[in-house]
């Protein structure tokens, strides 16, 4: 069990900070779901994610920033797709709107194609969301690893600026 239990309905979920790069430590146990909820105060392209520290270092930083020590990329890895030593939490997610959580808005099973660097079984969800509170459900994807002694849900929100509304002719 983690610090956030009981979280396994949208009631009990737990607040998670928006575009905190230590994200939140969250653990599934055989049969469980996380309830998560964040809120996003203007309207934002936003990422979520429940995986490994390296894909919260992608998220925030970006892959191309995840080098050597004298800040070249050449030979290195972000750990993650094929090229890396690790593909991630085999999680799944779902996006709920706080005025409907009965419909998911967005789902993920795993990120990406098998074949790009960019793959991860981890969930992504990545979307423009306007100003509301936002619940991510997330559980164990399957009996390969039915238990996740740990994973990390973190936010990422980009505010969009300068938006310009076209009226028709």
């Amino acid at each position: 069990t983690d610090a956030f239990e009981p979280d396994d309905t949208f009631a009990n979920a737990h607040r998670a900070a928006v575009n905190s790069q230590d994200g939140q430590a969250h653990s599934l146990e055989i049969e469980d779901m996380d309830f998560i909820k964040f809120t996003i105060t203007e309207t934002a392209d936003v990422t979520i994610i429940a995986g490994s520290e390296l894909e919260l270092l992608r998220l925030f930083i970006g892959a191309g920033n995840i080098g050597n020590e004298d800040g070249s990329n050449q030979g290195a890895t972000t750990g993650l797709g094929l090229s890396g030593v690790q593909i991630g939490f085999d999680t799944v997610m779902w996006l709920f709107h706080e005025d409907d959580l009965t419909t998911p808005i967005a789902f993920n099973d795993d990120n990406g194609t098998f074949d790009t660097d960019d793959f991860t079984l981890s969930a992504t969800i990545s979307q423009r969301l306007d100003p509301a509170t936002y619940y991510a459900l997330v559980r164990s994807s399957d009996s390969y690893q039915r238990t996740i002694s740990q994973y990390l849900f973190a936010v990422r929100s980009d505010p969009i600026t300068g938006i310009v509304v076209l009226e028709p002719n």
